[in-house]
């Protein structure tokens, strides 16, 4: 075959190689998570991963110890005898009603209708009021924790104008119980990391409570 016959086809394909793609437009869209509303543009990896990017703690109470945020988890800590407690802080889809009959559901506890959950117990999270669940035995599991016998449950959910924030312990029934005044400390100290820096007091919760991690 004459080599040269070859030319034409080696420059057709030359010239498709170096055509500019297609332009492709995405139309498709999803709420912004607290994580990514709390981005500045131009932010370096430090400012834009460093934990925690939307809810500053104050100190956590004895024997809860710190870990690295995750995915679905705000904020993160263990506890307990041998560190099978959890506390979860987080953001969720699923409204008020769906998160707390989830939370039962995990117990094999019966789903609360609208009145039922304003009948439970308000605390008040991040300037928003929030409803106390509570629920013990057996734990079906879920979201990476696995089964568990003899397990409990304490936390709250809250309605942010249609944002749902959570804080959830689980682990030992018996933990937990004892941990439930210490769990609504927490709660309470919890603040939004835009009120952080007044007062100079930004970071400072998060600082001062990495003593024990």
């Amino acid at each position: 075959m004459n080599r040269f016959a070859l030319l034409p086809c080696l420059v057709a394909l030359l010239a498709a190689g170096c055509r500019e793609p297609a332009e492709v437009s995405v139309a498709e869209t999803r709420p912004l998570t607290m994580r990514e509303r709390d981005l500045v543009a131009g932010a370096g990896s430090r400012e834009r991963f460093e934990e925690p990017t939307s809810i500053v703690p104050g100190v956590h109470p004895d024997g809860w110890e710190r870990l690295p945020g995750t995915q679905f988890r705000i904020l993160n800590y263990q506890f307990g005898r041998d560190r099978t407690g959890e506390v979860a802080v987080g953001v969720s889809q699923g409204g008020l009603l769906g998160n707390v009959n989830r939370w039962l559901g995990q117990f094999g506890a019966a789903p609360l209708d609208a009145a039922g959950v304003e009948g439970l117990d308000q605390l008040v999270l991040l300037d928003a009021p929030a409803r106390w669940v509570v629920a013990e035995g057996e734990f079906a599991g879920g979201m990476g924790q696995e089964a568990r016998s003899e397990w409990g449950l304490a936390g709250v959910v809250s309605d942010r104008g249609g944002q749902i924030v959570t804080v959830k312990m689980t682990g030992p029934a018996d933990e937990v119980r004892a941990q439930h005044g210490a769990l609504r400390e927490f709660i309470a100290g919890l603040r939004p990391s835009r009120q952080a820096g007044q007062g100079g007091q930004s970071g400072q919760g998060g600082q001062g409570s990495q003593g024990n991690q």
